[in-house]
């Protein structure tokens, strides 16, 4: 068992897949991350792979387009951007 294991989970994704219709093209597949409290991690890959869509539905910025977030157990929507 490694060290944080037991700490509660504060961010959790189930299944994200994140899909763009113009160039029929998939960022996400089916992604499930759990983020416990007192925990470091790093999202790293080669370019293209899909980091900074992941880290953007993490921020709330755009929604997924299947699966869940959650924030502390309780469900994150994407925020509406709106222009002033």
């Amino acid at each position: 068992m490694t060290a944080g294991s037991q700490s509660r989970p504060v961010y959790e994704l189930s299944g994200v897949a994140k899909s763009y219709a113009r160039g029929n093209l998939r960022a996400l597949d089916r992604v499930d991350l759990t983020l416990r409290e007192g925990s470091f991690s790093s999202v790293i890959g080669p370019s293209g792979c899909g980091k900074s869509t992941l880290l953007k539905i993490m921020a709330g910025l755009i929604p997924p387009s299947e699966g869940g977030v959650y924030l502390e157990g309780t469900p994150s929507q994407a925020r509406a951007r709106t222009s002033a």
